[in-house]
């Protein structure tokens, strides 16, 4: 009982900060600065899209647990439905903030059968 009450818990606050990051930011990902830690100044974009293992909601704890504990700057990218710019994970062809990937060390990406238009892709081919 307590560790579903946690993870119940957990998965709130993280859809509490997904929808606080997007309300201030009119922008689709989630920001975490780096603190202190061994990747200081080092940058990690994390790109969610599938619709079976909700990697919309575990890559936000792991941006924030590697921004947190570990300094990393993080950014988290989602597919976003065009038509009322929700996140939904069953959108295939639309994951915007893919240019992040131009200044970062590393990408994490946690992705199944996408259909990015050539103009997306070119950043992830890069």
């Amino acid at each position: 009982m307590v560790m579903k009450r946690s993870l119940a818990s957990l998965l709130l606050l993280t859809l509490i900060t997904v929808t606080a990051g997007l309300a201030a930011s009119n922008d689709p990902l989630i920001v975490y600065e780096g603190e202190s830690g061994p990747g200081s100044k080092k940058r990690i974009v994390l790109i969610a899209g599938d619709e079976e293992y909700r990697s919309e909601e575990a890559l936000p704890q792991l941006g924030r647990i590697l921004s947190r504990h570990h300094g990393f700057h993080c950014t988290v990218l989602f597919p976003i439905d065009s038509k009322d710019g929700t996140i939904n994970a069953n959108i295939q062809d639309n994951i915007p903030g893919l240019a992040a990937l131009q200044s970062a060390d590393m990408m994490i990406i946690f992705t199944r059968f996408r259909r990015l238009p050539d103009e997306q892709m070119a950043h992830i081919e890069a």
